[in-house]
């Protein structure tokens, strides 16, 4: 799956393909796929929690954003975002050499955000159909019909 970034400097593309996910297991000797697993468990974990004792409103996008990415962290946001973008565009920079040229930190985790909300599926790529549903939608068919 590839995704466009709206960067202010333009648009880049990014990815979570087979290539993502051996770049990233050769730079950073992990599995993509755990990773992000194990990420989201840990998100989803503390969005129960923290929803449960009044300190997190599921409503309030600016808070949901800081939360994931605090709980997220910048090392991982940092390979997710660098190995989405890495794969895609030829010329990129190494990972070393580009996180050293990041100037604004945190619009870099930001932009990892979004790249990670589109690799689990939360961010939508598509805009969905409109769909209205008819007395037949509403009826499930057994396994047996046709």
């Amino acid at each position: 799956m590839k995704f466009e970034l709206e960067f202010p400097d333009g648009k880049m593309t990014g990815g979570y393909t087979g290539k993502t996910a051996r770049i990233y297991r050769e730079q950073f000797g992990r599995d993509i796929m755990v990773d992000i697993a194990e990420a989201s468990a840990k998100v989803f974990g503390g969005y129960m929690t923290a929803s449960k004792l009044g300190t997190l409103d599921l409503e309030d996008g600016v808070q949901v954003t800081g939360f994931t990415i605090q709980t997220l962290g910048g090392e991982f946001l940092e390979r997710i975002l660098w190995a989405a973008l890495y794969s895609c565009n030829d010329g990129f920079p190494l990972f070393d050499s580009w996180l050293d040229s990041i100037e604004d930190y945190p619009e870099m985790l930001q932009y990892a955000y979004i790249a990670y909300g589109r690799m689990i599926g939360v961010t939508g790529i598509v805009e969905p159909e409109e769909k209205t549903e008819t007395e037949g939608d509403s009826k499930k068919k057994s396994p047996t019909q046709k």
